[in-house]
């Protein structure tokens, strides 16, 4: 083991997180170097005077502060209101999508179509569309 790779495992090796191979990497590179056990020397004595400190007290209005700021994150924060938005406005444009392509295809009567047909009885359009829709279609 390097002394760079060392380094970098100190802090984990003084909580006690590394697996024992590694664990047993780092004891024998601090038996053999110096400089590296003066940081880890200098850690466990940083490390000790931190936890001998008394803890902080939070502030009178901490806990009052902390629950208007996570109740103001809810409030924003609506994924199944979301969601349920975007799948609404999908279906709408859907729909709206499918009666524009069946309107489109509609077969369209010109003005003179309009004029002819107007003046005809409604058995007599049922009759002339089913033959003309008939022979569009075949």
């Amino acid at each position: 083991m390097t002394c760079n790779q060392a380094e970098k495992l100190l802090s984990a090796y003084c909580d006690g997180e590394l697996s024992v191979d590694v664990t047993a990497s780092i004891n024998v590179h601090l038996a053999g170097c110096v400089s590296c056990a003066r940081a880890y020397g200098e850690l466990r004595v940083l490390r000790f005077r931190i936890k001998a400190e008394p803890p902080m007290p939070a502030s009178a209005d901490f806990y009052e502060r902390l629950m208007r700021r996570i109740d103001h994150a809810r409030a924003n924060h609506h994924p199944m209101v979301m969601r349920i938005a975007a799948v609404a406005s999908l279906a709408a444009a859907l729909a709206a999508g499918v009666i524009i392509a069946a309107t489109l295809k509609l077969p369209s009567m010109s003005p003179t179509e309009r004029y002819l047909t107007s003046s005809l009885t409604e058995h007599e359009l049922i009759s002339i569309a089913g033959s003309t829709y008939t022979a569009a279609y075949k």
